[in-house]
């Protein structure tokens, strides 16, 4: 059992819940976590989880041992008193591993194709707002979707677009939807 809670503190349970210990072995504390860190189970293995902190993380031996595979992805750590520079998605392809999108709260999208290897923006035409969500078709990698918060910059405007081309393009599905921000697809 994982269990994660603000600011990307992560235990593990291995006797049912209980007792837990850190899962965090590997994850320079100094990076910067999200208030929500994504930690995201890959569909394909079990044992292969994804942290999110301003660099992604890979675990191959459930929350073992961490290594970073990725530099930063966001912009820096921002101004103010509030954490920014975060991940705040990260979404696992179900057709292939080796494929994971991340968003973060400064708009920038990634994609890799090689398990992190080599990092790709794609938030080329996109909204300049905090990345709420990305999600992978279930049966196609290439076709992605991504929402948008602009709570930040009093923006309550949807923002809902979509890939087919693992970012290369984007196109605005938002039509009708009402003047609230996407959290979720």
């Amino acid at each position: 059992i994982y269990a994660e809670y603000q600011w990307g503190n992560l235990e593990k349970s291995t006797d049912g819940g209980y007792s837990f210990f850190s899962a965090t072995d590997g994850i320079n504390p100094y990076d910067r976590t999200n208030w929500s860190t994504p930690v995201i189970m890959d569909p394909n293995n079990h044992l292969v989880l994804y942290y999110g902190a301003n660099r992604l993380y890979k675990t191959t031996d459930g929350a073992g041992y961490w290594n970073a595979i990725s530099s930063d992805l966001t912009n820096g750590p921002g101004s103010g008193n509030l954490t920014y520079g975060t991940i705040t998605t990260v979404a696992v392809a179900q057709t292939d591993g080796d494929v994971v999108y991340v968003g973060t709260d400064d708009a920038n999208v990634w994609v890799t194709t090689d398990g992190g290897s080599d990092w790709t923006s794609i938030n080329t035409g996109l909204p300049d707002r905090w990345v709420t969500r990305v999600a992978i078709d279930p049966t196609n990698e290439a076709i992605a979707y991504v929402t948008f918060s602009g709570y930040r910059y009093d923006s309550p405007l949807p923002h809902v677009w979509r890939t087919t081309n693992y970012g290369t393009t984007w196109d605005d599905i938002s039509s009708n939807l009402p003047e609230v921000p996407v959290n979720v697809i």
